[in-house]
Parts: C-alpha cells; structure tokens; sequence
C-alpha cells in the first residue's frame, strides 16, 4: 500500500478517534452528523447511505448526496440481500461488493422509493459495506459514485477500516440505546404501576391497564378478555373498536393465576411488525402488575363484604333484642343471611309431632316451589332440613341433586345449592338457591352458624320473657282475684276489663310496653281497696260522707303499695292512680282535668266504667249494650276524653 493510502488511513483514524471521543463520553452526535465526517477521507465517496437493523430488517438513519426525505425509509432483509446482490454467507462475514449503475434497484420495494430521486440515476458504481460482527449483520453501508471511472482500486482496504470503525460506533449505539430503553422501560412500568395504584374498581383497573399499554407500546389496539364457554367477551377494550383480530400480529398474554377472574387476556394489535422484546417485557410487567391490583381489589371487595357483613350481624344482635314476635325474629334472620350467603331464598320450619312444617319463606321464588310444600307430610330425619334437626348441626350441600339429602320433587324444581340449620330442638332455618350453585368458604359458614345461634338465643330470650310475663300476669291476676273475693260485686270483672283493654290498646296502635303496662294496671288498679275496712266496702246501703272519703283513697293507697315495686312501669302505676279522674277536672284523687291525666289511666276510665254499666250490681241491673253506649257518648268530654270515646264506641 502507497504512503497516500495510508495517509487516508490516518485521516479515517483521525475522524474516528473525535468522533468516539463524543461517543464514549456518553453524548454520541446523531448519525447524519457522523457519516459525512467518516467519508471525509474516502476518495470517489458522492453519495452514500447507512442503513442499521430494526426489526427484521434495515432502517435508513444516514445519507450524504440524497435528499433527506429518505430518511426513516425501512426495508426487508430480503430486499436488503437483494441489492447486495451476494450470498447469506458472504453478507454474514462482512464481505463486500462492488455493483455498476443503479442496477436491480427497481427490483424490489425499497429500491423504487430511492429511484424517485434524481441523484439515484446518476449512480456509476455502488460498494456495499456489511456491517458485520460475530455473524451477526448490524447494518450495511452503501458508498456510490457518480464519475463514470467508477472507485479507485484498493478502496476495500480503507473500506475495511471504516466498517471496523463503524461497528465500534454502533456497538456503543446499541448499548447506549438498549440502556435508554431498559431505562424507559423501567419508567414506564413504575409509571404503569403507579397509575394502576391510584386505581379503584375492576373495571376501572382494566380500562387504566389497556389506556397505560397503548401509551407505552406502538400498538394500535388493546383488549382484556373474558374465557366463557361461547368463547371470549370482552370486559375492557382502547383504541379501534371491534373485537380482537385473529393472527397477525396479536400478542396475547394470560394474566397472573391470582387475579380475580384468571381467565383474563391482554390482547394488543400491532401495525405491521412483531413487538419488540421490550415491549413484551412491559406488557408482562404491567399484566402482573394488574394481576396484582386485581387480588388488591378482590382483597379489599372482600374485606369489605365481611365488615358489611359484621356491621349485619351486629345490627341484627341489636334489633332482635327489640323483637317481640318468633317469626319476625326468624324472618329478620333469614333476610341477613341471605344477604351474606348468595342464596337467594329461605325458610322458616318447626318440628311438630316429629313432622316437619313449614312456616313461612322469604327472598325470591317462585310460586311454584312454594307449592310444593303444600300438603306435605316430611319426618324429622327426612330430606336436608329433617337431617338437620335430627343430628343438630348445619348442613351445607353445594349441589343438592347429587346429594343424598335430596328429595326428588326439589332437586326437579331446580334447587342447585341449599343449607340447613337447626334453631334450638324444634325449628331449623334453611337457605336455596335455584339461579346458580353456590360456594360458601368455612368462614361463611361459622357465620351463618353464628347467626343462627343468635336467633336461637333471641327466641330462647323471648320464650323465657313470655314465661316471665305470664309469672307477672298470673300474679296481678292473682292480687285482682282477692279484691274480687273480697267484693263479690265486682266477680269476673278483673278478667273482663283486662280484655277490653287489650281490644282498646291495640285500636288506638299502642306500643307492646304500653300495651303491657295498661294490661297490669287493669289487673291490680283497686288494689288499693285492700285497705278499706270491711265495714265501708262491704256496707248494703248507701254511705256517709265520711265513708266516701275513705273510698276515694284507695287509688293512693293503691299507687303507695306498688311504688315499691321498681320493675312496675310508670304506666301501671298511673293507672292505678288516675282512673278515677274526669276530662273535666271532677274525679279523684288529684283532681285532674283533661290532657293532664295521663293516657293510659284516661284509657282504663273507659274501660272500668263501661264494664261496671254492663255488669249487675245489687243496687241495679246490667245495662243493656245500647244503653250503655249511650252513657259513654254522653260523658264524652265530661267525664272521658272525646277523642277516646270515639274510638271506643267503633270497637
């Protein structure tokens, strides 16, 4: 080689040990700038192209002597083997090719695009340069002439220094720009994560996860799917409407086992190309990132469905302690349960004479299903209710037709899923469900367990106040009964007030404690009179005013013996006290007028005298119902309160 050849040499040198100079330091110049430099010591150079790998095939990311709007122009690797017009072999190991003129430019797709140039035309000889390294092509340079005695002999070797120098460049490109990408994609994915982080909802997590991958990716179109036995739903879709396509292009991803559902899919369409590895990364990053928002969401869904559901229990704890009927504290049961369990129906059953009876259901059914409780006679022991009550535990059956507790008429009527549980010896609660199977988890049965306990406590507290109530009754009755025996005037007269004023409280809508303190007050309200002297109750004839007096005391007297009672209500005193008073002030003992006699004593008023002009007395006859009907319209707002006596006289 002659000292001008290794003169150039030096000159490439040179440029190649500036420009790495910038590279290496980390602030590389683009490749438009980099390319005119480098050919600076290439003899015979008027046109030249660097092409380097993108995908499956080459990008145009430099030229000298050629309008810029070639620039981004990609080709194939087959139009790439093409031009250079040489074996894979050849083009693997870097060996170069000299071509005359344009050549077979207008042979493949690319070529027609550069033929639009005038330049192109002009083109005597072309060197095509591959960029070749450990068998792996990087790119390829393409020098070209347009002097018609074409390059200079020998030009390959100053070629070959060229090509070396370019491949160091690119390698430190390549580097440089796989470290930009790791690191965009290590902001993208934190980005991802952190907006699905902030994100509440199913849906709303799908929707964010499709909207951050087209943000991230060149994909056109996004796609969460749904496994269903007709195929795929789609639960969330971005970018072009329509369902996903088949082929082409799709790249479609499971999400992780432990999102809620798993059979999810992330389908993105892509243009014309594959996605890059990069861009698999960070859509496997972002699915597990939403798999992991969504057990988040199910984690929380599901803690809030058990505060919901404790916030029930404990607000039926509360209003059973209020209830005073059995079937209602069963119903408000049935209703909590059904609101935690999924079923959808429930009912009510007693075992009478070792049958098992339905008393009432609750939720939705159909009339149909009802019916088949008509009529039925079901031992305890028999179907899953009957078992229930026969071994005393909750029984729960998934899929009731392959049970042996099934009956046959419930398991055609569509019954999928059902649950039985004993309440006490001689009741039981049961769930169903006719829509779909229900799967209930160990810690949804200690639930329901847990509130059929409390109802079971709840009637086994109303049972023993009815107990204590009938004590109660049975002795206000009792004390009623000795006054009686004591004035055998008044015989049969405790007993009858007492109803009629339970008739009277429950027209006029009192509450069950009222309705409980008049009924007490009836009971024992002249008990009082225990006190008067024989010689003044008993007396045949008509009294002095003395003896008058000493009858007026005895609702004072009456109102002091049961004020040490502390569990006798306000209201069973007051009517011991005041149902002598009058509307219009004249009664005893206070002398009380109107309002200020309190309600349930203005009740009983009603009640005491009605009763005494219906009954016999030795100074009269009992009066008829009409006539005494008529007394108490009379004495409305004299003696009784108006209002009352218009109700009364309705009963």
């Amino acid at each position: 080689m002659n000292a001008s050849w290794e003169a150039l040499r030096g000159r490439i040198g040179e440029r190649f040990y500036h420009l790495a100079t910038r590279w290496f330091e980390n602030s590389p110049p683009g490749w438009p700038e980099v390319l005119p430099q480098l050919l600076e010591a290439i003899p015979g150079v008027q046109g030249a192209s660097l092409l380097l790998r993108e995908g499956e095939g080459y990008s145009l990311v430099a030229q000298v002597g050629y309008d810029n709007a070639l620039l981004g122009t990609w080709e194939s690797m087959a139009d790439s083997l093409r031009w250079y017009g040489g074996g894979l072999e050849g083009w693997q190991n870097g060996e170069m090719r000299r071509r005359d003129g344009p050549g077979s430019a207008a042979t493949f797709e690319g070529g027609v695009r550069y033929m639009q140039y005038s330049s192109w035309a002009k083109i005597q000889e072309s060197l095509i340069v591959p960029l070749a390294f450990e068998g792996e092509v990087w790119g390829f340079l393409n020098l070209d002439t347009f002097a018609a005695e074409g390059f200079p002999l020998g030009l390959e070797i100053l070629c070959q220094d060229l090509a070396a120098q370019i491949c160091l460049l690119v390698a430190s490109w390549r580097q440089q720009s796989a470290a930009r990408r790791r690191q965009a994609l290590l902001e993208a994915v934190a980005d991802g994560q952190g907006v699905l982080r902030q994100v509440h909802g199913t849906q709303a997590l799908y929707d964010a996860a499709l909207s951050a991958l087209l943000e991230h990716t060149r994909a056109q179109s996004g796609w969460i799917l749904r496994e269903s036995p007709e195929g795929f739903e789609v639960v969330s879709q971005r970018g072009r409407e329509g369902n996903p396509p088949e082929g082409g292009g799709d790249f479609l991803i499971p999400l992780p086992e432990h999102a809620h559902p798993p059979t999810l899919y992330l389908s993105l369409k892509d243009h014309e190309e594959t996605f890059s590895p990069e861009e698999q990364v960070f859509t496997r990053a972002l699915a597990e990132a939403l798999g992991v928002a969504l057990e988040r969401e199910g984690a929380l869904a599901e803690a809030q469905e058990r505060a919901a559901t404790l916030r029930s229990l404990a607000e039926l704890s509360a209003l059973l302690e209020s209830l005073t009927d059995p079937e209602a504290i069963a119903r408000k049961g049935l209703e909590v349960a059904l609101g935690f369990t999924g079923f959808e129906l429930g009912g009510y059953f007693l075992s009478v004479h070792n049958r098992v009876r339905k008393q009432f259901l609750v939720g939705e059914y159909p009339e149909a299903f009802e019916r088949l409780y008509q009529g039925r006679q079901q031992k305890v022991g028999e179907g899953l209710v009957g078992a229930s009550l026969a071994q005393g535990q909750l029984l729960f059956v998934p899929d009731y037709s392959s049970s042996h507790y099934a009956l046959e008429e419930f398991a055609r009527s569509g019954l999928l899923s059902a649950l039985a549980a004993p309440v006490g010896q001689s009741a039981a609660i049961a769930l169903g469900s006719l829509r779909r199977r229900v799967e209930l988890t160990p810690e949804t049965q200690a639930l329901v367990a847990f509130l059929v306990r409390r109802v079971e406590w709840a009637l086994e507290r109303l049972k023993h106040l009815k107990q204590i109530q009938r004590t109660r009754d049975s002795a206000f009755r009792a004390l009623g009964l000795v006054l009686e025996y004591r004035d055998y005037e008044t015989k049969g007269h405790t007993d009858r007030v007492v109803a009629l004023s339970g008739r009277f409280g429950l027209a006029l809508g009192l509450a069950e404690e009222d309705l409980e303190a008049l009924r007490w007050g009836a009971y024992v309200h002249d008990i009082g009179k225990v006190a008067i002297p024989d010689a003044v109750l008993l007396k045949p004839g008509s009294l002095s005013e003395a003896e008058w007096d000493i009858i007026r005391r005895h609702p004072l007297i009456g109102h002091e013996i049961l004020s040490g009672l502390p569990e006798l209500p306000a209201g069973t005193l007051q009517v011991v006290r005041y149902h002598h008073e009058r509307w219009d002030g004249g009664g005893y003992p206070d002398g009380l007028a109107g309002e200020a006699i309190p309600l349930l004593a203005r009740i009983f008023a009603l009640v005491d005298v009605y009763d005494a002009l219906m009954s016999p007395r030795p100074y009269k006859v009992a009066w008829s119902r009409r006539k005494a009907r008529a007394e108490i319209r009379n004495q409305a707002a004299r003696q009784f309160d108006p209002e009352l006596a218009e109700v009364f006289l309705k009963l």
